[in-house]
């Protein structure tokens, strides 16, 4: 509608443009399969990576799962899995000791036990879920790391850094073989300091193809001042999430921009309007 700002009309809350899923991201590079957290849009990953797979006749695999963090936001999604049916495949998972940054001992991930094996076992214990995990064909294993060290899965490079989330949270940096060495820098959920320059998240996305961040509170909404869509205005310190100024400041220190930077982590009380007119004030 010409007539509405920026050519739509509201009627009512809706994410039809923008999307509702919740993170789950993938990367296919020559043989080798990443997933990035299981939210609700784990779906439509792992329907693409199922029907490429049956095209290609491949009836084995390998698939690398990296999760971020352990927020349901980021989880939800592991039902949904169809490649947890498949006999042919084998998940690696690979889970962040996020103890370290837990103001205290958490009862749900006890120390020592990768993150992904309880969030796994929770899915699909029968109080969750009706399907159990012995009923899964699909293999898989778990391992741990701790924040900030780097690892290979085949012959890409993977760099973790830990970013400022309540109990723990880490980006990934994927560095491709090759001479040009090209990059893709995920960070989904960060809450940078006000005012500070951050030279780790600059270093992070320094150079980066592909970018990935959040900003998802206005400097309004993040100091209480004004709410989200209809709802009350509240304080969002320490909530774990990042404004367009300080995301904005990050890159800007950077002495080679991202190629290409995707906003993700969109609020969900924003409807496709308000998530247009939240980046376009930023």
């Amino acid at each position: 509608d010409p007539t509405e700002p920026f050519g739509i009309k509201r009627i009512g809350f809706g994410r039809d443009i923008y999307g509702r899923a919740t993170s789950s991201y993938h990367i296919w590079f020559r043989n080798t399969i990443i997933l990035i957290d299981g939210g609700s849009g784990l779906e439509t990953c792992t329907s693409y990576i199922t029907t490429r797979l049956a095209y290609e006749k491949k009836h084995r695999a390998d698939i690398h799962f990296l999760f971020t963090h352990g927020h349901g936001d980021h989880t939800r999604g592991l039902n949904a899995n169809n490649l947890f049916f498949h006999p042919g495949i084998t998940f690696h998972f690979y889970s962040p000791d996020l103890s370290q940054f837990r103001a205290k001992p958490s009862k749900i991930f006890p120390p020592g036990v990768p993150m992904t094996q309880i969030i796994l076992e929770s899915a699909f214990d029968e109080v969750n879920f009706p399907v159990t995990l012995d009923m899964l064909s699909a293999k898989h294993e778990h391992g741990q790391f701790q924040p900030g060290e780097e690892f290979l899965i085949d012959d890409i490079l993977v760099r973790t850094l830990p970013v400022g989330h309540p109990g723990g949270c880490v980006a990934y940096l994927f560095i491709f073989p090759g001479r040009a060495q090209k990059r893709i820098a995920f960070a989904t959920d960060f809450e940078l300091e006000r005012g500070m320059r951050n030279a780790s998240m600059t270093e992070f996305y320094n150079g980066a193809m592909l970018a990935c961040g959040e900003m998802q509170y206005g400097m309004k909404e993040y100091e209480g001042v004004t709410g989200i869509g209809n709802g009350p205005a509240l304080i969002r310190k320490n909530w774990g999430h990042s404004t367009p100024d300080d995301v904005l400041q990050v890159l800007r220190d950077c002495k080679r921009l991202p190629a290409e930077f995707i906003v993700v982590h969109h609020d969900p009380q924003r409807d496709d309007l308000e998530v247009r007119a939240h980046y376009e004030r930023a």
